[in-house]
């Protein structure tokens, strides 16, 4: 099942604002301008990819989009999709995530050269997700894709095999729950 980001208040963002329900169905209001590629709801078959689109830090497990009008290597974009499990606000999961992926830029950056600049980046990212996980839903979502980004970017020609340890890791922390 692919993932979405909310707000705290489970609400869809980019104006939207209508709220996530389990079992709910939401569809767009305007379809016509989803097959116009101007918006859409949109998930991510992995947690590390729909960070990238991240309004905020509660996660909602979701059925794939119905009438699918994009699909690229990191979402879909459709006419309505429905949340199936809402693991609610996993900021400090993200948080732990952002120090994680740090440390791997940092080895990354000392076994391969020339990506000591995403490594600098990476923890830079965490240090701010540390600032404004307390009460910035949004900037901290943002800072924690960004540090997960870098991770993946300083690894190299391993830039997959950390995108899957990546994926692994928040599963895990997921299962938890």
């Amino acid at each position: 099942m692919p993932f979405h980001f909310t707000n705290a208040k489970g609400t869809l963002g980019f104006g939207d604002g209508r709220q996530v329900v389990v079992g709910k169905t939401l569809r767009v209001k305007y379809p016509r301008l989803v097959e116009c590629g101007i918006y859409g709801l949109h998930s991510s078959n992995l947690i590390s990819y729909a960070l990238t689109y991240a309004p905020g830090c509660r996660l909602w497990e979701v059925s794939h989009p119905r009438g699918i009008v994009s699909a690229q290597h990191d979402k879909q974009v459709g006419v309505d999709r429905k949340a199936e499990k809402d693991f609610g606000d996993i900021r400090e999961i993200l948080v732990r995530f952002a120090k994680r992926c740090a440390e791997e830029a940092l080895k990354f950056s000392s076994e391969f050269s020339g990506v000591a600049f995403y490594a600098d980046d990476a923890v830079e990212a965490a240090r701010r997700v540390l600032r404004y996980a307390i009460d910035i839903d949004a900037e901290a979502a943002a800072c924690v894709g960004v540090a997960a980004i870098s991770a993946r970017n300083s690894a190299r020609d391993h830039y997959k095999k950390e995108l899957a340890a990546q994926e692994a890791w928040l599963r895990k922390e997921l299962r938890r729950l």
